[in-house]
């Protein structure tokens, strides 16, 4: 059979050059190739008919050829002969990877300890099987992903490319390394997707499974990739990257080591059956048909993906997952919380407390001006703030907008509002701020040049704190332009709140509106639901409203049968006999009064006697005298406050600026000391009036506040020279605040310049204001040199920054 010269004859793999009766009618199996006698088929239905029975035995010839007698050939078979002349066939099989998400599509078990397994059973297992492992791999990579040290670290967000050489490298190297595992991820996905696309299935509910697996595995596998980058660019140094890359390898590898496993209990064949169709193709051409759209979805789309994400983390400075959940974000122009000064300012101050235990506050921050093409622009800073215990460590800056605390939990309460810009003197002011502290913020932070004064002020629902005892506020602010974040957060004071019931001392295990047992004030009783109640008339320990307890009433008054109070009718008499109110009781005459047989109270004879058995005997004396051996009383030796016998060694209370010595007399402390019986007489518990003890000197030495005529044990002023007043903070201020001359600290008559006179009290003009006189505190009727009044809010502005503030108050009204 001569070849055709319009066709070239078929080359098999080994290079042997075969002819046929007609070339169309070659079909190549693996290396042989064979022909048939039939002209008019489609070589597929051919190959589909003959593929029954495929050949491998390529030695048997039939039918000699002229000069190609080695080749072989296919020759006599009649239609719909299944078996060759070259033997056998052996079908062709796709091979899974052994994960659990391949296994969706093959899994069925046959029993289990002899028990037959139901379809159903298989069908729920196949199911669930890759569901489970994309939920747990969801987790994992959810908690590395919330990982706050993924976008935000010591006050500012993260940004992905670092100054550092070797961290760049290391991070480089550690992206690759990702690309490179989750490509091989990805490879699992592709062979899967083939497998449903060219394999053949026994039930549809297999390939329905096979189906969801595959959707769960290519969108883990993405999002997998995804956060990887993110964690990798977020790292600030070598080894931090390596961990994270680690890390993200136990995710890839959840599903792979799970389904490992289970093909070591199970006996499960991991292979799904080629169609014939797609079996000719892969013997004729060696490459699987589709596969080139397959490589596009599998391999060349998340390439293209991971090449965005790093492309647009390094054009926008921002770690993918930062902008994932907070948008672009930058770390320029920050605003500046007043932490950590040295005068105190501005820590969130408590201007008022509310009886459920909570409170309004308010606080002073600094927004910073920035030029742009010749004019000024300023933001008003967004502020978050957070209340936790006062026992709670400070949360971060990022957690505080997330209204959580240290430990990443919610926050109990919390929330945020937009700054309004204030003038910062008439601020610190109504504070109780000194006025040194506006100067130094005002050189320090160049006030109205670099930086302009923002405030802030919300309430906190004490309601909402479950009877905390004691809490603190966290406060944050964010420029709301660039989403920068101010780097260290203003804590307030701790703000002890009681919230008892009325009449309560303690509630610390009651809650807010009871009292612990044993705590209700005297004169009252605690409830069966926990409240105080007031006991009956003069009565001051009881159990009931109705009844007095024994011993329980106020001294003068006696219980009758009734349970109740009623006044003593002998003078001088604590309490009175029950049978009989007109005769004191044994032992309950007042001090410096003896019991008589008839039930009266007589004086005693020596006035300095506190308890008598006799008018003429004393029993006990009062505090500063002793017995003397006559029975008397005389006066405890120098330096004793109270003694049983008036001679040394019987002392057992020293006076102020005394401490007892080894053989129980009272020697006197170091100088200006009225009590060192604590630390001993080399040092001093307390100092006299004006003064305070000095470790370094051993000595109390005078208080270091100006003007200051006494001060207390905590350093702070008591009693202020004459022309000045106490401030709020223990200083001493001339004649109250900013008064030139007063009558009185709290009644000024004359204010100093830049400052207005309102009931007696002196208020602060506006900042930059030379007088305030007709429009009042906080305003300003003439600025000083260098800046002009804006006629709307009445405050002075530089030339060039009145038009910004001006636009600012239009946008707040």
């Amino acid at each position: 059979f001569p070849p055709r010269p319009a066709r070239r004859p078929p080359v098999a793999p080994d290079g042997m050059v075969v002819h046929s009766r007609d070339p169309a009618c070659a079909i190549k199996l693996g290396s042989l190739t064979c022909f048939c006698m039939s002209h008019d088929e489609p070589v597929d239905q051919m190959y589909s008919r003959y593929a029954r029975g495929p050949f491998h035995n390529r030695k048997k010839n039939f039918g000699p050829m002229s000069g190609h007698e080695d080749i072989p050939i296919f020759d006599g078979l009649e239609q719909g002969e299944g078996e060759c002349a070259l033997g056998p066939y052996e079908e062709l099989r796709i091979n899974l990877e052994p994960d659990c998400f391949a296994m969706a599509t093959v899994f069925e078990v046959k029993a289990i300890c002899g028990v037959p397994c139901p379809r159903l059973v298989n069908l729920l297992c196949a199911f669930f099987m890759p569901f489970l492992s994309a939920v747990t791999q969801f987790f994992v990579l959810f908690y590395l992903a919330i990982g706050q040290g993924n976008c935000f670290d010591q006050g500012v967000w993260l940004v992905p490319w670092s100054k550092t050489v070797s961290v760049n490298f290391m991070k480089i190297t550690t992206l690759v390394m990702v690309i490179c595992k989750i490509s091989s991820e990805l490879k699992h996905a592709q062979n899967l997707c083939y497998a449903l696309y060219a394999g053949v299935f026994d039930q549809s509910s297999s390939w329905l499974c096979g189906v969801w697996a595959l959707v769960l595995q290519y969108s883990m596998s993405l999002s997998v990739m995804s956060v990887a980058i993110s964690v990798v660019l977020a790292a600030q140094s070598c080894y931090d990257a390596a961990l994270k890359i680690f890390s993200v390898f136990i995710v890839v590898d959840i599903d792979n080591q799970v389904g490992k496993f289970l093909l070591l209990c199970l006996d499960l064949d991991v292979s799904v059956p080629l169609k014939p169709e797609y079996a000719a193709v892969e013997r004729l051409t060696r490459k699987r048909k589709g596969e080139a759209s397959l490589k596009f979805w599998f391999l060349w789309l998340p390439l293209v993906l991971a090449a965005v994400l790093v492309g647009s983390a390094s054009r926008t400075n921002t770690i993918p997952l930062t902008w994932f959940k907070y948008g672009f974000v930058s770390n320029l122009h920050p605003p500046q919380m007043l932490v950590g000064r040295s005068d105190g300012c501005c820590a969130p101050t408590l201007l008022s407390a509310q009886g459920d235990g909570g409170g309004n506050y308010s606080l002073l921050l600094l927004g910073e001006l920035v030029q742009h093409h010749g004019q000024y622009h300023v933001d008003c800073p967004t502020v978050f703030w957070v209340a936790l215990q006062a026992s709670q460590n400070t949360p971060t800056s990022l957690q505080i907008l997330e209204g959580r605390d240290a430990l990443n939990n919610p926050a109990l309460l919390s929330g945020s509002l937009t700054a309004t810009a204030v003038q910062a003197r008439s601020w610190l002011q109504e504070k109780d701020y000194a006025t040194t502290v506006y100067m130094a913020l005002r050189d320090e932070e160049q006030l109205d040049l670099r930086t302009t004064p923002f405030a802030a002020s919300f309430a906190v629902n004490g309601q909402v704190l479950k009877g905390w005892m004691s809490y603190k506020v966290h406060v944050v602010a964010q420029n709301p332009r660039t989403l920068a974040l101010a780097a260290t957060p203003a804590v307030s004071a701790k703000y002890i709140a009681t919230g008892c019931s009325e009449g309560c001392l303690k509630c610390d295990n009651a809650g807010t509106g009871r009292c612990d047992p044993g705590n209700c004030i005297a004169g009252m009783y605690l409830a069966s639901h926990g409240h105080c109640h007031a006991c009956p008339a003069n009565c001051d320990r009881c159990s009931s409203a109705h009844r007095c307890g024994d011993g329980g009433c106020a001294e003068g008054f006696s219980m009758d049968a009734k349970g109740l109070c009623q006044w003593c009718l002998v003078a001088n008499c604590r309490q009175c006999s029950k049978q009989n109110m007109s005769e004191c009781a044994a032992g309950k005459c007042q001090d410096q009064f003896s019991e008589l047989e008839n039930g009266t109270c007589f004086p005693c004879a020596d006035s300095h006697c506190s308890t008598c058995v006799h008018p003429d005997q004393c029993d006990g004396c009062m505090v500063g005298w002793g017995m003397s051996s006559n029975g008397s009383c005389m006066e405890c030796p120098t330096g004793c406050k109270d003694c049983q016998r008036a001679k040394e060694g019987s002392c057992f209370a020293c006076s102020d600026g005394y401490h007892f010595d080894l053989t129980f007399r009272c020697v006197r402390c170091i100088e200006h000391c009225v009590q060192c019986n604590v630390t001993g007489l080399s040092t001093c518990d307390q100092c006299r009036t004006g003064y305070g003890f000095n470790a370094t000197l051993s000595q109390c030495v005078p208080c270091d506040i100006d003007s200051c005529d006494k001060c207390g044990p905590d350093g702070r002023c008591e009693e202020c020279a004459s022309g000045f007043g106490i401030t709020p903070r223990g200083a001493c201020d001339k004649c109250g605040f900013f008064c030139r001359s007063c009558g009185a600290s709290s009644s000024c008559k004359w204010c100093d310049d830049t400052y207005v006179l309102k009931d007696g009290l002196c208020f602060s003009c506006g900042d930059r204001c030379a007088s305030c006189a007709t429009s009042g505190a906080g305003k300003c009727d003439v600025c000083l040199p260098g800046f002009i009044r804006d006629n709307v809010t009445w405050n002075c502005n530089h030339d060039d920054y009145a038009n910004l503030m001006e636009e600012l108050y239009e946008e707040e009204m």
